[in-house]
Formats: structure tokens, sequence, C-alpha cells
């Protein structure tokens, strides 16, 4: 590991203005170098060397040439502006989130230095990578450089995350803006995030050096409780709903939950027609009516795209808008700003429990209680108008995402189907137009590799930037792909009623069993169904004294041509496959 050395003198930290201005003095005017290094504070050696490299144009001071100043390292293989190109780099993969790690650096910057044909360390060579020391000095120069853990991203995440799901999404958060002129008070937030009864232990003060240390949580594995939530842009909360894995539910189950909540239960623990429940109760909170309006956000779950919950809300005056699929951790404002501390405060209620219960395991009816714990410090107004303004929804802003934030979709996006045939189209209109005398003309030659000594360095020639191939979309399969719409608008209310209408009649069609295909197969038997019940009861195969009703599935049994007795395949091996198969008995008593 390099050492970083501490200065002890100012040496090679003068400007080099100050330092042009002295030996002007000296070359100028004639002075002494030693009184003008006093007067300007510098050491006399250093002016002297800085005078004797000055090309000084007495005609024309201004064409004077001054010398570069400052230490500088023998063995730096970069300079600074390949450096900086360097940084760009490093970066602009890390906003594509494909980041490199230490070892990738190292190895990008041997090709880079072998591409460009710069001098480098014998060590780089024979590794086929930079040194440990390198990137240290190489980081430390850059501020803006640091290890980090990245957080791991779903692919359809960055996907669609784009630039025109988002400016959709804006335009119509501003047209029922516009429509119904809504107020902060009147824009809310609706999401679920589900709540287990084993917890994430938090950090703990234990041995230094131990390499073990754990903490007792309830099981292996929890059972979830799903929490149903709404916060507006004011900063307030709705009361939650908790949805039991139970058959029946029980008041009982929300006792120490928050005030107001609500409960059901269902055999998942999901949310399913639970949603509607979750409206009524909003209803009765916000007093929504068709002269009092609220905008309500939520994603494509399908529970909130029921034909029942769009019906309801059209007649309460809600407007329903949907963020784009897999967005919902920069659009929604619950994603961003309330459900991570609250799953931190859960976790450290839940540790408090099991600390003051030893012994004992959470429960799901314990859920509501721990949950009330960590929604007083997380649901805070701070906190939800932080999601409503990071999200861009109140104010509203659709700049708020800047172009590092797009540059994931980057990877996998495909051009405009509409654009490529006008570019395909002009493209060809411009090389019809040309003569075959200037074509004769166009110089074709390869590309020559560029050198260190030219303006077009770039780390991208060497390691590309990742990209996607530009293969056919595979179809898609189950459900229908979601996407930003006005729920409540009528063109997609009768299309929700459409939707319905086929899924009955899809629901009433007969369905036609198909029927079982035959074995063609000479004395042998591939399932149970092939021996008759009255031989169900005597095959036993003399091998091992197997019976046939103890057989696994699709086990095969043969059958001896002598002695009509069945063994199984397995025991007699390769004799099985035998157009006329005998056992071993009937082979004795043919010798």
């Amino acid at each position: 590991m390099p050492r970083k050395r501490i200065r002890t003198t100012s040496r090679g930290m003068v400007s080099k203005q100050i330092m042009a201005n002295a030996a002007n003095e000296v070359l100028k005017y004639g002075k002494s170098i030693r009184s003008v290094a006093k007067v300007f504070n510098i050491c006399h050696v250093t002016l002297s060397r800085f005078v004797k490299k000055t090309t000084f144009a007495e005609d024309s001071p201004e064409d004077t040439v001054y010398p570069e100043i400052g230490y500088r390292s023998h063995n730096r293989v970069f300079n600074d502006e390949f450096e900086d190109k360097l940084e760009a780099y490093i970066n602009h993969c890390a906003d594509l989130y494909y980041g490199l790690t230490t070892k990738c650096v190292r190895k990008m910057a041997y090709q880079v230095a072998s591409y460009y044909k710069l001098e480098m360390p014998k060590n780089w060579k024979l590794n086929g990578m930079a040194g440990q020391e390198w990137l240290i000095s190489f980081m430390s120069r850059k501020n803006t450089l640091a290890i980090r853990k990245p957080e791991p991203t779903s692919l359809a995440r960055s996907m669609n995350f784009n630039k025109p799901n988002v400016t959709k999404f804006f335009n119509n958060l501003l047209d029922v803006m516009d429509r119904f002129n809504f107020q902060p008070q009147d824009v809310f937030n609706i999401d679920e995030t589900g709540l287990t009864t084993v917890h994430k232990p938090t950090n703990v003060i234990a041995k230094k050096g131990k390499k073990q240390v754990g903490a007792i949580s309830s099981a292996e594995r929890g059972t979830l409780v799903t929490m149903c939530l709404g916060v507006n842009a004011i900063g307030n909360a709705i009361p939650p709903l908790f949805i039991f894995p139970l058959k029946k539910y029980n008041p009982a189950f929300l006792k120490g939950g928050p005030i107001g909540s609500i409960g059901a239960s269902n055999k998942s623990g999901w949310m399913q027609s639970e949603f509607l429940n979750f409206m009524e109760h909003l209803v009765k909170h916000t007093n929504a009516s068709e002269t009092n309006r609220k905008l309500v956000l939520l994603d494509n779950h399908q529970s909130h795209l029921s034909l029942p919950v769009v019906n309801f809300c059209k007649e309460n005056g809600i407007v329903l808008l949907t963020f784009p699929p897999h967005c919902s951790h920069k659009l929604q404002p619950l994603d961003r700003s309330v459900f991570g501390p609250m799953k931190t405060y859960f976790n450290q209620a839940c540790g408090n429990w099991m600390r003051s219960n030893a012994g004992n395991r959470i429960k799901i009816y314990d859920i509501p209680e721990l949950a009330k714990i960590a929604l007083e410090k997380a649901a805070t107004p701070t906190n939800i108008l932080s999601g409503f303004r990071v999200s861009g929804i109140w104010p509203v802003n659709p700049d708020i995402f800047g172009d590092d934030e797009f540059s994931p979709s980057d990877v996998t996006d495909r051009p405009n189907p509409l654009e490529v045939q006008t570019q395909s189209l002009a493209s060809t209109s411009s090389q019809a137009a040309l003569m075959p005398e200037a074509i004769s003309n166009l110089n074709l030659s390869p590309a020559t590799p560029l050198t260190a000594t030219e303006n077009a360095f770039s780390p991208e020639i060497v390691m590309p930037y990742p990209k996607s191939k530009l293969a056919a979309v595979p179809a898609r399969g189950g459900r229908k792909r979601g996407r930003t719409t006005i729920l409540t608008d009528t063109p997609e209310k009768i299309a929700l009623e459409e939707e319905a209408k086929k899924k009955l009649n899809n629901k009433s069609k007969p369905i036609q069993k198909k029927k079982p295909k035959k074995n063609k197969r000479l004395n042998r038997k591939s399932s149970c169904d092939a021996i008759s019940s009255s031989e169900e009861e005597d095959s036993v195969c003399f091998y091992c004294l197997g019976k046939f009703s103890q057989s696994l599935p699709k086990e095969q049994w043969v059958q001896c041509t002598s002695c009509k007795m069945w063994v199984h395949t397995r025991c007699v091996g390769d004799k099985s496959k035998q157009l006329f198969f005998q056992c071993r008995n009937c082979e004795s008593d043919t010798d």
C-alpha cells in the first residue's frame, strides 16, 4: 500500500501566476533573484530554476513562455485529462447500475494503457492489471469516487423507469389536476407492505473478533400479515388495514394496534377483494363525495384494478390514477420515505419484544401492536411530505428526475420503429442520389487505432458501456401488462367491464377432458391401470417380493411369456427389452 507523504514545506505549492510575476521582475527589470524571492516569499532556488526555464520575449512580453511548476510523479501512467475521463467513465457505469469492482477498474486501466501504448510498470504486464497502489492513489486524487455497496435492483425496474413512462404519468397527473383543481389535502397515496413475525435483528454490542454473534428470532420462517396504508400531501395518514392469513376474522386481533385501524382475513394473507374495504374506510375518514373529490395514486396491483373498486370510487368522487409498472421505487411517496424507516423501527420493536418476552414467539396477533410503535415514528408529517416532494407529485414537478436517474434504461432501450423506418428511407434516398464518381472518391480505409498523443482518449473504445442486443421481444404470458391510466375515466372503466365479461365467458365454457393415450408396447405395462383389478391382488414380483399395490409412480412391469407372472423391469434389467421375455424360473426349466 502506498505511503502518503506528509508535507513539511510549502515548496511546489506556489501558483504559476505568482512565479510568472516574480520572473518578470527578474528578467524585465534586472532585479536580483534573492531580493525578488524575499518579496514574493519564494525559495530563491525554485525561482532561479523557474527563470532559467522561462523563454522571455523582450519585444512582446505577452508571448513569454513559462514552464510548468509543482512536483510530478515520475512513474505516473495517466495524466490529469486521462484520469478525468476514467473517472467520468466509472461514474457513468455506476449510473447504469453496472458498476465496476476494484479488480475490473484495475483490468480496465491496464487495457487502456496497452491500447494507447503508454508506459506502465512491469507488474502491470505480469498480472494483466494495474496494481493496488495505482488504484488507491487514483481514488485519493478523485474525490467523487468511493467503494460503495450497491442495492439490488431488478431488471424490470431499470427497464421501465424511463422518460416516456414518467412523462405519461405526469401528463395524466397534470390532466386530473387541471380538471378537478385538487389541493394537497385531496391528494392521497395508497400502498401495501408485508409485516412478518420473523424480524431482522438490529446491531448489538458484542466481543470484538468473535466470528459469529447471534440474536433470537421467533422462527426460521415467518407468517406474513399485509398492512395497507394511505397518506396525503399535507402529512396526514389514514389508519391502516391489516389482513391476517386466517379464514375468519376476529376484531380482537387488532388489540393494541393503531387507533382507528381495521382488519380483514383470507387464506393467503395478501391483498385481494379486501381493497374495497379500505376504500370504504378512506371515504369514511375523508368525506369523499361528488362535491368533495379526492385523488388516489396507487400501483397496478390486480386488487386495485377490480371493477367493484372502480365503480365504488366513481360513485363516491374518488379519482384513481395508477403509476407506470415497476416505477413505484421512484414515484410512490410511501416507498420513498415511509415504508423504509417503518421497517427499521418495526425490527427494533420486534427485538425489544423478544427481550421483554424471553422464550416466547411473536404471533400474528402481536403485529398490530408492534406496527403501531413503528408507524408513530415513521409516518410523521416530515417523512410524508418529503416523499411527495422527492417523487415530484406535490408540488407537481415533472422535471424532478435528472438524466442520470434514467440512465439504467439506456442499456435496454429500443429505437422507435417509426423513427427507424423514417431514417432508413432518408438514408436510402441519399445513397441513391450519390453519383458513381462520388462514391469512388470516398475514403473507406479502416480507422487507425488512436494513440495517447491524440485528444480522442476514451475508455469506452476499449471497454464499451453495457448494451443489450436488439432481439425480438419475447411473448408475455400470464396477466396483462400494466400502464399508467386514470381508472375512473369512462374509456378505462368500459375496458375493465369488457375484460370482466371475457373472464366470465371463459369460466362458463365446459372443460373438455383429454382422452388417455393407449399404450402400444407389447407385454409391458407403464402404469398401474394396465393390470386388471382381479390380477392386482396376486401380482407380486418374485425377484424382490414387491406388491403391485405398492409400486412407485410410473414404475414399469413386464410379463413372462411362459408363466404369465409379472416382475419389475428394474429387477430383470436388460432382459426386459427382449421381445419374448422369460423369467429365470422358466429359463431354468428350459435348460
